[in-house]
């Protein structure tokens, strides 16, 4: 029997397929990034460069948080963690509720 309720439908299109889109399009980000940041080489760079020093992308003067080379590090660990977390099985239950495909 097929569950025809209201208030399930309504949570599924409007929470479940919507949250399903943001995390394959945060993992998909996440992922792109991690890659930069290696092929990069920025962790290397940061540590010849001191990791608490900031980085000069311009939020000395234009009023965003000014962040150091650790806080480089600590965001790009972030996300492999991010990227261990979202195994296989996880993408599996994730991608059932995607609207906009896989990827």
């Amino acid at each position: 029997m097929a569950l025809d309720n209201p208030q399930l439908t309504g949570f599924c299109n409007a929470d479940l397929r919507q949250l399903g889109d943001l995390f394959t399009r945060l993992t998909t980000r996440s992922e792109a990034a991690n890659a930069t940041y290696l092929a990069r080489n920025l962790g290397t760079v940061i540590n010849d460069g001191g990791s608490s020093n900031p980085v000069l992308d311009g939020s000395a003067t234009d009023g965003r948080t000014i962040c150091t080379g650790g806080d480089v590090f600590n965001f790009a660990t972030l996300l492999t963690d991010f990227e261990a977390f979202m195994t296989s099985g996880r993408r599996d239950v994730i991608a059932k509720w995607n609207v906009n495909g896989d990827r």
